[in-house]
């Protein structure tokens, strides 16, 4: 399960860092 966790924050971030490219390039 830790290593599901792991991926999740992850993912997170990796979402994080798209949003914010986008509102930095919108």
């Amino acid at each position: 399960m830790k290593n599901a966790d792991h991926f999740h924050v992850e993912l997170c971030r990796l979402a994080a860092i798209d949003t914010e490219a986008l509102a930095l390039h919108g």
